[in-house]
């Protein structure tokens, strides 16, 4: 049972199947990646992993973890239903480690905002990456974006921007993953 429909759970549901694997995907959300791609983009990464023999629950919430002989032995969910399972994997997001921008003195709410440049409130201090909640020219609003593809592109834009660079980031935010012959 991978409990998470993110990144992360269905990653880790694509290769458990892989190596012949049964899985079940627990997502209280309406869809799996809803927050990050919505429920029609979602609803075909339901349908992608179940086409692989995935079985894909939405909606549905995790209330504990059964364990015989000290391992996990199932998942009970909000429902009353369990579903046995020899694994469990908890894949259910990421908080942002706020406390060194919090001894730096820099404003963090759930990611240190940033500028076009990607400055921070202190303008000897940049941020990138996850923790960036950045000021996006192309959203026209701030984002922050949780995968790898962000913080190695803003990493190098913070670089220019420390050199001098006045240009502003506007990158149009993107995942990607491949499962199968399949590249989303």
């Amino acid at each position: 049972v991978v409990v998470g429909g993110g990144w992360i759970g269905l990653e880790i549901a694509a290769g458990a199947r892989e190596k012949g694997l049964e899985v079940t995907v627990v997502e209280p959300q309406p869809t799996p990646l809803y927050g990050v791609m919505g429920a029609e983009v979602g609803e075909l990464w339901a349908q992608l992993h179940r086409s692989h023999g995935v079985d894909v629950r939405t909606g549905l919430q995790v209330n504990a973890i059964q364990e015989a002989d000290g391992r996990a032995s199932g998942v009970v969910l909000d429902n009353g239903q369990v579903i046995a399972s020899d694994f469990v994997v908890v894949g259910v997001g990421a908080a942002p480690n706020l406390d060194l921008p919090a001894a730096a003195g820099l404003v963090a709410d759930g990611g240190v905002p940033v500028d076009g440049r990607l400055r921070t409130s202190d303008p000897n201090i940049w941020a990138a990456g996850d923790i960036a909640l950045a000021d996006n020219a192309w959203a026209g609003r701030p984002l922050r974006v949780e995968h790898w593809a962000n913080a190695l592109n803003q990493g190098s834009f913070a670089g220019r921007s420390m050199a001098g660079s006045q240009e502003e980031w506007a990158e149009l935010p993107y995942f990607f993953t491949d499962r199968k012959s399949t590249r989303l």
